[in-house]
């Protein structure tokens, strides 16, 4: 084994074992904090962070191949996706949810 490829499984488990921490963490996140509107912010911002790393860790992993170019092509979809959904559902439990808005408000005061 060359060190080059020594190198290139050291990097990619160093971005997998990043990538499980943080999706570790938006978990803990998600479980600790009360608020709703708190939940989502943790498990959007930890699913994006995380499956940056863990993508990344994959992609170098399988080192320079068009397998690469897919893992990047869907972290892309995940980059779009996820932000959009979770804004969609604050949108939705804002507009649904009358205790929320009671809430939002008088934090905003």
């Amino acid at each position: 084994m060359t060190a080059l490829k020594v190198l290139q499984i050291i990097i990619g488990a160093a971005f997998l074992f990043a990538g499980l921490f943080f999706l570790v963490t938006a978990v803990v996140g998600t479980f600790k904090f009360k608020f709703c509107l708190n939940r989502l912010h943790a498990a959007a911002i930890g699913d994006t962070l995380a499956s940056l790393l863990i993508l990344t860790g994959v992609a170098v992993l399988t080192g320079f191949a068009f397998s690469s170019l897919k893992i990047f092509l869907l972290l892309v979809l995940f980059w779009i996706g996820c932000p959009v959904t979770s804004h969609l559902l604050v949108r939705l439990e804002l507009s649904t949810d009358d205790d929320v808005k009671k809430e939002c408000e008088a934090i905003e005061e």
